[in-house]
């Protein structure tokens, strides 16, 4: 699916999959298996500088991002296939490494479901 359309599908979907949110990588350390789940080469990761460029952020909690795994040449804001620019980011599935994207593009997403005690219901 396109980034754009991940809450829709992640949100709107069964109620059961509520707690389901796309994945923020906030350390090297905290999550270094989140590369094994991707099908593709990049996935899309729950972090966006729509509001600001070059502000990146946790799409639900709207913090600031503290850690940052960019690939080379990253982020680029790079405008020609859109000339507002790329506002999101995807993940490299080989390097964990981190691209400044399109939203258009379709990718999987890279999702993290809390313990089933950390869940809200």
């Amino acid at each position: 699916k396109q980034w754009y359309q991940r809450r829709v599908a992640i949100t709107a979907g069964e109620k059961e999959n509520k707690d389901l949110h796309t994945r923020i990588v906030e350390s090297q350390g905290k999550d270094p298996n989140g590369k094994k789940f991707a099908h593709h080469n990049m996935v899309w990761m729950g972090m966006s500088d729509s509001r600001l460029e070059g502000g990146f952020i946790d799409v639900y909690t709207h913090r600031t991002l503290s850690y940052r795994n960019w690939m080379s040449k990253q982020p680029d804001n790079w405008t020609k296939y859109d000339k507002v620019g790329q506002d999101v980011v995807a993940m490299d599935r080989i390097t964990g490494q981190w691209d400044d994207s399109y939203g258009f593009w379709k990718r999987p997403f890279a999702c993290y479901c809390p313990p089933r005690w950390q869940r809200k219901n």
